[in-house]
């Protein structure tokens, strides 16, 4: 990684979110060089092409960070002053290499998310201090695992917010079901996960697997009981790829999966990844 690639970062992205990128990759180029100090020459230029890639999915997050708050100079404090936070340095270092270690593009889109969020908490926050349970999972799971914490995360946690206002019974339905299918479908075709996937989620202390626990898929998907809303959940999972699929991994799986505070970081994170939308994280 030569300095002209982090200028050309730095600068197709300007502003706070370049000047983070060049001042992470001051000191990042030390933190890689300690670490692979005793490591063939090739290995040492693939980890450096690898944190180039993070970076450069970094760089883009903090921008989408600083547009959002144009006008809000503590958030453009915030983030220029972010390595000046040690809880912030240390997940930066962390990711930065975590991500040199693998050639997997999409952890590195994963731990970018992990890390520009990490930018809207305050320290001793939920978020943040999950942030580095999540960091430090995610290096350790396969892209499998990962997807499976994505669809288990949305399946039990992920509802409409808000939901829309009232509307008759069956526009409701039809409306909920077109949502469903919409945050579903990215995953189709959905298979299990092997036993062993499970084991190791949990070893990363991503999920617990509790065999005697047996959740209820439509107790889980429907609205409130106060919202008033009922919809035809036994037509969805009949007569629809994405109600079939879900309803057949949520009995083999799902339904036994208990989601860990960092699970369900990395499912949202996962799941708003695919889909394209911004889950509010309400901890």
């Amino acid at each position: 990684m030569d300095p002209v690639s982090i200028a050309a970062i730095s600068a197709a992205v300007g502003g706070s979110a370049g000047k983070l990128v060049e001042k992470a990759w001051g000191v990042g180029e030390k933190w890689l060089d300690s670490y692979f100090k005793d490591h063939q020459p090739a290995a040492q230029e693939a980890a450096r092409e690898n944190a180039l890639d993070f970076l450069n999915e970094l760089a883009g997050r903090v921008h989408q960070l600083e547009e959002a708050a144009r006008n809000d100079q503590q958030v453009t404090a915030h983030i220029e002053s972010a390595l000046a936070d040690p809880d912030f340095s240390a997940l930066l270092k962390e990711s930065l290499i975590g991500s040199s270690r693998t050639q997997d593009h999409d952890k590195h889109r994963l731990l970018a998310r992990i890390v520009s969020e990490r930018l809207r908490s305050e320290p001793e926050q939920m978020v943040a201090l999950c942030s580095s349970l999540a960091c430090h999972a995610v290096q350790h799971l396969t892209p499998k695992q990962i997807e499976f914490l994505g669809i288990a995360t949305f399946a039990l946690l992920i509802r409409p917010n808000p939901f829309p206002p009232p509307l008759p019974p069956h526009d409701f339905g039809r409306w909920y079901e077109q949502w469903l299918t919409a945050h579903i479908s990215p995953y189709l075709p959905l298979s299990p996960v092997s036993n062993v996937d499970l084991a190791h989620l949990e070893s990363a202390s991503c999920i617990r697997w509790e065999s005697f626990i047996s959740r209820d898929l439509k107790k889980s998907l429907s609205p409130p009981e106060d919202s008033g809303y009922d919809w035809a959940f036994d037509d969805f999972v009949e007569n629809t790829d994405a109600g079939k699929g879900l309803l057949e991994l949520w009995e083999k799986q799902i339904k036994r999966t208990t989601l860990t505070t960092a699970g369900q970081l990395i499912g949202i994170y996962v799941h708003d990844d695919k889909t394209g939308t911004t889950t509010a994280i309400t901890w």
